[in-house]
């Protein structure tokens, strides 16, 4: 998945998440985000992220009810990221501040 492929389907989202026409819930179940820019990214109820984000870039996030268990956060760094109700891998400790 390209960054831009993910961006159409993060804006999707958002609109979603507004009640707005065209908007449509983020489903990513195992693509491969390796590396991926998500800074800022809404990932409010995003469904099953159940995904490689080895790498990625969640900085200043939204990550409010969102399922990470089973994703691969190897090198992740959520760095002032907003974490509520977030189910992480056992045993995770990356970067979180």
């Amino acid at each position: 998945m390209t960054n831009e492929e993910l961006k159409v389907i993060l804006d999707n989202h958002k609109l979603w998440l507004r009640g707005k026409e065209g908007g449509v819930r983020a489903y990513l179940k195992y693509p491969n985000l390796k590396s991926a820019d998500l800074e800022g990214a809404h990932l409010y109820r995003i469904n099953r992220l159940y995904t490689s984000l080895e790498d990625a870039s969640i900085n200043y996030a939204n990550l409010m009810a969102v399922n990470l268990m089973g994703a691969n956060l190897k090198g992740a760094n959520f760095k002032d990221a907003y974490f509520l109700d977030v189910i992480m891998p056992e045993g995770f400790k990356g970067e979180t501040e």
